[in-house]
């Protein structure tokens, strides 16, 4: 099924390479990139499903207060060395969610996660299945970008995944 859900975007980006499996966790993972580059987009797939929750309006009226209570965080040394917290942006009840590890440098300037090389990447992956990035709801683990764009340290998680499951919470959307 999952093959079946990447396969036009296969055929869409010639020069896109795809692999298809299970991440860690034995979740379905796609992973896609550029031949030749470096730059990688990861979409992990985890269907869910909600009972009765909070009218669509005042959740995305509690996210909206959610990412600007965020945008002050000081609950790691990471907010020492950002230029801006990179909350999250797009539909806020977006189906799809997208979950980048940290911002990259062009996050971190711009404050929006997948800007720079990724973002053209995840919109013409998110073209080949029908999709715009208004349609999704982008965010990242991290909020502030690791100084050197080293690998995030587990204290460092720990301070953010609030924020990250918040984000789910409101944002319900069915695959991750």
């Amino acid at each position: 099924q999952l093959d079946d859900l990447v396969a036009p975007t296969r055929e869409l980006l010639d020069d896109t390479r795809f692999s298809v499996g299970q991440g860690q966790t034995g979740r379905p993972l796609v992973r896609a990139w550029e031949s030749g580059d470096h730059t990688r987009a990861c979409l992990r797939v985890r269907v869910r499903s909600y009972t009765s929750g909070v009218e669509t309006e005042a959740r995305a009226a509690a996210l909206a207060e959610h990412e600007s209570a965020v945008a002050g965080c000081l609950a790691c040394p990471l907010c020492e060395s950002r230029s801006q917290v990179v909350v999250g942006g797009g539909r806020r009840d977006a189906e799809l969610m997208l979950v980048g590890e940290t911002p990259g440098f062009h996050d971190d300037r711009l404050g929006v996660p997948f800007a720079g090389q990724e973002a053209d990447l995840v919109e013409r992956l998110l073209a080949g299945i029908g999709l715009t990035r208004d349609d999704v709801y982008c965010t990242t683990v991290l909020k502030c970008r690791p100084a050197g764009n080293r690998e995030p340290l587990p204290e460092e998680i720990a301070a953010c995944e609030t924020h990250l499951y918040r984000q789910l919470e409101l944002v319900r959307p069915r695959v991750v």
